[in-house]
């Protein structure tokens, strides 16, 4: 092995910025958009799936970076969430995945997507097995979009516990020993 000439300061440099994508750095996130606990708290569950709950939901920034949902109890797993267009049954513009956790779950969007403000879109939780109950208010509580029942079937009386994040989450790339190792060895 040799090492290849080259001024330490700029592999330096290069190392850190490698290290610096490696570990994710993202800009800063806004919550934009949230229906929070309010009055009677209900827990949903739909038994066995597949299936999906959703809410709808007005964005006022963009890009969409991650959505958060409020779980109680949920069981082990991993759980899908998918953001879709103008309706219930949209085209999907976006999806997440997270382990379930009680408490507020967030699903980080891989790479934040442009959404229109002022344009409906909506949350959808999916699963396969019994969902998770999720927290719901047993009102209208959110004025920009309303919950949809264990088979999508429109509630507007309901609507789930949940935020939405604006703000550029920045895409990832894996540092390996090689990528490193190529700085200084042929």
């Amino acid at each position: 092995m040799r090492r290849r000439d080259c001024n330490c300061m700029v592999a330096a440099a290069w190392v850190a910025v490698a290290l610096s994508t490696a570990v994710g750095a993202q800009a800063q996130e806004t919550i934009d958009q949230e229906n929070l606990p309010s009055g009677t708290v209900s827990y949903v569950s739909c038994g066995v799936g597949p299936g999906s709950l959703s809410q709808g939901f007005t964005p006022s920034l963009s890009p969409l970076s991650a959505v958060e949902l409020m779980m109680y109890s949920p069981p082990a797993g991993t759980r899908i969430v998918r953001i879709r267009s103008g309706a219930v049954d949209g085209p999907v513009v976006a999806e997440a995945s997270a382990e379930n956790q009680a408490g507020w779950t967030r699903y980080q969007l891989p790479i934040a997507v442009a959404v229109v403000p002022g344009q409906l879109y909506v949350i959808e939780y999916v699963y396969a097995t019994p969902v998770a109950y999720i927290a719901m208010n047993n009102a209208d509580t959110y004025a920009g979009g309303h919950g949809y029942g264990c088979t999508n079937n429109s509630n507007p009386g309901l609507d789930i516990v949940f935020r939405t994040y604006a703000g550029a989450s920045l895409p990832t790339r894996p540092v390996t020993w090689g990528s490193v190792k190529s700085l200084y060895v042929d």
